[in-house]
């Protein structure tokens, strides 16, 4: 599916469909550093993945692919909040399971890591060029969506170059890609359930968007763009050559290449939201019942208190007896 052009009112080219989708997207994925432990003084950084925030049940989320998150092993992860605060991603988390260093019997390959709720600290602060993803932008159910186009949003890892250097500061280049969104037979094929996956589709070599405005190419691995968004966005016809953007929603987390069906296999969101379940429960602990706060012990046996609530009485005037 191609996405024409919309012309302005004045008759100056307005954004593309294309780039008005590119531009809607790109703020919700982060780039993913590692500071890795050296003898050196001087600290090394690396760019090794990417990411994204959510909230769940009152508090925020970190969300990356599992086999990005292993890295930890190395260093300290962090991302940015701000152009100069960075958020460590050394709290409390919770992965899909693996018994693989490589994370070769984790397809799912999910990580989901507590953050900092203050805004400003985990949270960027509104108008940061990175942000978290609104609730309702989120498709959370396990049932197949319907016919939309795929784009996918993180930040590769270019053959040889890690990321460009200007003075201190790191500047990786963003890429996203609007994919076609696969058939049952390409997930038979493949052996993905629909469920728990999305296929999304390119052909080989072909153009990529990234929010630079810069053109490039992708050879489909997906080194760096790890714990990316995948999207999924309503189009409309507009005219025989021109298409128009409906909403988009988050559909999974980019976590492998799949070269088979030339596609990249992306987890369904719901096990992120999963996940931070499992995480929660894990760590909030449940509120006593009156019962087990007031009980004592005779000879080991736990007697409860036979607590009865009184209402006192008032009089004719509503004044407490």
């Amino acid at each position: 599916m191609s996405i024409g052009s919309q012309n302005s009112q004045a008759g100056k080219p307005s954004l593309t469909a294309a780039d008005e989708l590119s531009k809607r997207l790109s703020p919700y994925t982060f780039p993913v550093y590692l500071l890795l432990d050296n003898d050196a003084n001087e600290d090394t950084v690396e760019h090794i993945g990417s990411g994204f925030l959510i909230s769940h049940r009152g508090m925020n989320f970190f969300v990356t692919a599992g086999h990005v998150f292993d890295h930890r092993s190395k260093g300290r992860l962090f991302y940015y909040v701000s152009d100069d605060k960075i958020e460590f991603l050394d709290r409390t988390f919770e992965t899909t399971p693996s018994e693989s260093k490589t994370r070769e019997d984790d397809f799912l390959d999910i990580a989901v890591i507590i953050v900092n709720p203050k805004i400003g600290e985990g949270v960027p602060a509104d108008g940061y060029q990175h942000q978290c993803i609104p609730e309702n932008m989120v498709h959370r159910h396990r049932a197949a969506v319907p016919k939309c186009l795929n784009t996918i949003v993180g930040f590769p890892l270019t053959r040889n170059k890690v990321y460009e250097v200007r003075g201190n500061e790191l500047n990786p280049q963003q890429l996203i890609f609007h994919a076609k969104q696969n058939d049952d037979s390409v997930y038979k094929k493949a052996r993905f359930n629909k469920n728990d996956f999305y296929l999304a589709r390119f052909k080989e070599n072909n153009v990529v968007r990234v929010a630079t405005g810069e053109g490039g190419v992708t050879n489909l691995k997906p080194k760096g763009i790890s714990g990316g968004t995948c999207w999924g966005t309503m189009i409309f016809k507009e005219d025989t050559n021109s298409y128009r953007n409906g909403d988009s929603f988050l559909l999974g987390i980019i976590t492998k290449h799949i070269p088979e069906v030339k596609s990249i296999l992306c987890t369904n969101i719901e096990v992120a939201y999963e996940l931070a379940d499992i995480l929660l429960n894990r760590i909030i602990t449940p509120i006593p019942s009156i019962n087990e706060l007031f009980t004592f012990s005779i000879n080991g046996i736990d007697i409860p208190f036979d607590i009865t609530f009184i209402r006192p009485q008032r009089d004719a005037k509503g004044f407490f007896r």
